[in-house]
Parts: C-alpha cells; sequence; structure tokens
C-alpha cells in the first residue's frame, strides 16, 4: 500500500497523482476531439447527429465514473483506516460489477436509443445517421466499465501513471483507428463507433494486466461475486456521483433541445463547443480525481489538516488554469471554430458561442474541487446537491430566461448565470462540514 498519500507534501502529491490523470485524460478528450473533426469532415450532418447522441453518453459516463469513483473511495479509506485485509474482496466484487453492470447498461442503451433520439428531433435521417454509431458503441460498454473500474483502483493506490497508462492504450488505438474505418475503408459513423469500441477493449485488457502484475491486492476468485454490503459501501458514494452527472446529461438532453430549435448549424456549434470545453477542464477533473483517494487516505487516517489543506492546494491550482483557458478561449475562438468547418456562417457563430459560454471556467472548478472532497471523505450526497442544485434550480430556468429575452446569444450565458448562485452554496456546505470536523482542521 502507498502510504505517501498520508505523508509527501502536499502540494507535490497533488501534482504527482494529478499529472498522469491530467495526459490520460487529455488523451481522452484529444480521441473524442479528434473522432468528432473526422465524423464532420465526413459530414457536418452526420457530426450532428452524433451530437444528439452525447447527452446519453454523458448518462453511461455518469454511471461509469460514479460507480468507479465508489470503488476508489471506499479502497482508498480502507487503506487509510488500516483495513487492508477487505481490500481483496472489494477488487473482487468491483470485477464482478464491472461485467454485471456493463453487460445491462448496453441492453439498456439499445432499447432506449430510438425513444430518446425521437425525443430531441423528428428528423428521421439524423436520427438513423446516429444509430450507424451509437450501436457498435454500445457493444463496448462493458469494456468502458471494466478499464474504468481496475484503473481507479490503481489509482487509489497511488499508481497513477500505471492507471494512466491503461487508459491511454485505448485512446491511442482510437486515434489510429478512425481515420481508417472512416476513410480509407468508407465506413463513416459507423467506423467512428467501431474504432471507439475496440479502442475500450484494449483499454480494459491493459487495465486487467496492470492490476494483476503490479497491484499489491490480490484479485481472488472466491471474491468476484455480488457481496451486498459492498454494494451499499460502494454506491454510498457512487449514486450520488453518478446522479450528479447523470442531473448534468439530462440537462443537457433539454439545453439540446433548446438549441436545436434554433436550428441545425447552432446544434453543431454547441457540439463543437462541448468537444473542445473537454480540454479546458480536464486539468481541474484531474485535480479532482486525484483529491479523492488522498482526502480519502487521510480522513481514514484522522489527518483532517492534510485534508483541508489538500483541498485549498487543489482549488488554487485548478482555478488558476482556469483562468488561463477563460483566456485562451475568448483571444482563440476563431480558431477553434475553424478546427472542425470553414462555413462561414457557421464559423461566426460558433465564436460567439464558445467566448459567451466560456465565462462558466471562472467558478466551475473550485465546485468540482469540493465535490471530490465530499466523495472522498463518502459524503457524496453533498456533491450530488451541489450539481444537481446548479443544474435545475439554476441552470434550465436561467436557460430559459435568458433564450427567451436574448435569444441564442443569452441561452449561451446560463451556465455562468447558474455558477453565480450554486458556487456560493458548494461553499457553505463546505464551510459546514469543516466546523463539524472542529479543530482537527
Amino acid at each position: 500500500m502507498d502510504n505517501r498519500l498520508g505523508e509527501e507534501r502536499i502540494a507535490p502529491l497533488v501534482v504527482r497523482m494529478a499529472l498522469p490523470i491530467i495526459l490520460t485524460m487529455a488523451v481522452q478528450a484529444l480521441y473524442n476531439t479528434v473522432d468528432s473533426v473526422f465524423i464532420s469532415r465526413y459530414s457536418t450532418y452526420a457530426f450532428a447527429s452524433v451530437s444528439l447522441l452525447q447527452p446519453w453518453i454523458q448518462i453511461l459516463n455518469a454511471v461509469i465514473s460514479g460507480s468507479a469513483i465508489g470503488v476508489s473511495s471506499l479502497l482508498s479509506r480502507r487503506m487509510g483506516e488500516g483495513r487492508g485485509d477487505e481490500c481483496s474482496s472489494i477488487a473482487g466484487f468491483s470485477a464482478y460489477l464491472s461485467v454485471a453492470l456493463g453487460i445491462l447498461l448496453a441492453i439498456v442503451s439499445y432499447l432506449l436509443y430510438n425513444p430518446l433520439m425521437s425525443l430531441l428531433s423528428t428528423d428521421a435521417d439524423l436520427i438513423r445517421e446516429g444509430r450507424s454509431y451509437a450501436y457498435i458503441f454500445f457493444v463496448g460498454i462493458p469494456f468502458m466499465l471494466s478499464g474504468v473500474i481496475f484503473s481507479y483502483m490503481l489509482q487509489a493506490q497511488g499508481m497513477s501513471r500505471l492507471s494512466a497508462l491503461s487508459q491511454m492504450v485505448g485512446c491511442v488505438v482510437n486515434i489510429i483507428l478512425d481515420p481508417i474505418f472512416i476513410f480509407t475503408l468508407r465506413m463513416g459513423s459507423f467506423g467512428a463507433g467501431l474504432a471507439t469500441a475496440i479502442g475500450y477493449m484494449s483499454s480494459a485488457a491493459v487495465a486487467l494486466v496492470i492490476f494483476l502484475k503490479k497491484s499489491p491486492i490480490r484479485l481472488e476468485r472466491r471474491n468476484i461475486r455480488y457481496q451486498r454490503a459492498l454494494l451499499r459501501d460502494v454506491y454510498a458514494v457512487g449514486v450520488p456521483s453518478l446522479l450528479t452527472q447523470s442531473g448534468s446529461a439530462v440537462a443537457g438532453f433539454i439545453l439540446n433541445r433548446m438549441v436545436l430549435g434554433y436550428g441545425v448549424d447552432a446544434m453543431t456549434v454547441f457540439g463543437m463547443y462541448l468537444k473542445m470545453e473537454s480540454f479546458m477542464f480536464l486539468a481541474s477533473q484531474a485535480i479532482g480525481a486525484a483529491l479523492v483517494p488522498i482526502v480519502g487516505y487521510n480522513y481514514g487516517a484522522g489527518k483532517y489538516g492534510r485534508v483541508s489543506r489538500s483541498v485549498l492546494v487543489g482549488a488554487a491550482m485548478g482555478e488558476l488554469v482556469m483562468l488561463i483557458g477563460f483566456l485562451f478561449f475568448q483571444l482563440n475562438a476563431p480558431g477553434l471554430v475553424s478546427i472542425f468547418t470553414d462555413e462561414e456562417g457557421v464559423v461566426a457563430l460558433g465564436i460567439t458561442a464558445f467566448r459567451s459560454i466560456s465565462f462558466c471556467f471562472l467558478l466551475t472548478s473550485p465546485q468540482m474541487i469540493i465535490s471530490s472532497f465530499f466523495q472522498g471523505i463518502g459524503k457524496g450526497v453533498y456533491s450530488m446537491v451541489i450539481f444537481l442544485t446548479r443544474f435545475f434550480l439554476f441552470v434550465l430556468p436561467i436557460a430559459a430566461v435568458l433564450s427567451h429575452l436574448y435569444g441564442l446569444d443569452g441561452l449561451w450565458f446560463c451556465y455562468f448565470g447558474a455558477d453565480l448562485f450554486s458556487f456560493p452554496l458548494a461553499l457553505v456546505l463546505y464551510s459546514r462540514e469543516l466546523r463539524r470536523l472542529g479543530k482537527g482542521f
């Protein structure tokens, strides 16, 4: 077990844990964007159809990452508490969960695709084009879940570089296969989905091999089974996390509907922005992901001062990166949009959208860090309150009001408007938890 989580200086520890995750997320964001660039160059219509699927993919990612965060938080807390004998049971249950839940998610995705897409658009051709990508993408879901869960278990033990390696392999495989399948073999959207599915399979295989060879935790056959007590412990943190991210996806469905009301070009631009935004948020997301095992280990060990300092250091790092990202989007919006298209009308619309929506960079990052703090101490419900309140109490109503008053130009500011209310709420919840734990902090 890696006791550096409880002893190493905070700033170097956060950087050491976060950098491999940043690299992994950067490659993932790159291959998602490359995927989109290839599809948009193949057909802007195809790109719009795949963009409609993104909220459902967000829901899948929410369930997957929520499950993985629950496993990671539980594993790191047990190590911090000195209960290493329970870790093999956690690993075995996690292996069972990745297979059973992955197959269930794939089946549900197949069944729900048509009704969900019909809610967003009445264009049968648009739905059919998206289906050619979606159906093969769904095949990769069990492998995606397995790869992420085993990667997070490596990360929970302080093995961030190996965790990153397992995820990067799949990303590189996808980037290589995309142009071959889409253009050389003329598979179009189906080829993009196939490349992604094969990438997930590659990541899962590498993560499992690394875990078996490098982790001190034994994956024993007798533990690869359903374990009710562990299910409860994992999802005490995992459910709030997945509900939080699912709430974001549901809000995404509704926002997509609003944006699509302004035309296919507006939907295309919104899809382009979301792809590029992923690069800007990856540092804060990586810092947050690194904080979960750091906070969990030190909380379990009773080192509350280290928990507090970890959050402050993480928040400062994340905010600095997001300020740089905000300035980058303001100054380079034309170049960012032109990566996807040269169509004059879409470029003009995209420049306005990129500059307007990116105001949300200013206040979102510290909320993500506070959310990771609550996940690390096993109180994911507070994380859920912060983000579900943000989306449903603030983002959607503000989007409706701004759209009514100022049209599409107003709609782009809905995230920033919501953060003006949700950020103070996050600070209040965090301050209350500090007071509850008292002088230990």
